[in-house]
């Protein structure tokens, strides 16, 4: 997992990551609506804009991917993504791999999981090993719901 703001470091993150985070930090994603965008034609990634509102996390599922890594890029509102290491002992609740490249998890209480606040211009990024869990309220809102508009970026894991 990475989690940063803003523009690539100058060192550090493959160019592959490096020319998602500028591809976000460059896009008007405000006039565009939920929903899966081709910007990258040809190319195995997948673009989404999500529009929620955040939920308590007791009421949002645990997910990995296999395939794909995830760049979520926060554009405006806020949200916390919990997220833990992957054990491989995890109980699935829905086994999405061959759909959407997902698995659900049941939840683990004694799983160590991390709330990583994010608030637009924040950005995560979560690889196959990496169990997450997006759209959690943000606990220095009040733990209020909140809406929140995010790019979410698929792209090969390798």
């Amino acid at each position: 997992m990475i989690t940063g703001h803003g523009a690539p470091p100058a060192v550090g993150y493959c160019p592959t990551l490096n020319r998602l985070l500028s591809f976000c930090g460059e896009l008007d994603a405000a006039p565009l609506r939920e929903g899966r965008y081709d910007f990258f034609p040809g190319e195995d990634i997948v673009v989404l804009i999500n529009e929620r509102t955040t939920q308590p996390a007791d009421q949002r599922p645990a997910e990995v991917h296999r395939r794909y890594a995830e760049l979520h890029y926060v554009v405006s509102g806020g949200e916390c993504i919990g997220y833990y290491p992957d054990t491989g002992k995890n109980v699935v609740s829905a086994d999405l791999l061959q759909e959407k490249d997902t698995l659900y998890y049941q939840d683990d209480p004694h799983a160590p999981e991390v709330l990583l606040p994010l608030a637009a211009g924040d950005y995560g990024v979560f690889f196959p090993n990496d169990v997450h869990r997006p759209f959690c309220v943000r606990p220095g809102n009040g733990s209020q719901p909140e809406a929140v508009k995010k790019i979410v970026i698929k792209f090969p894991a390798k």
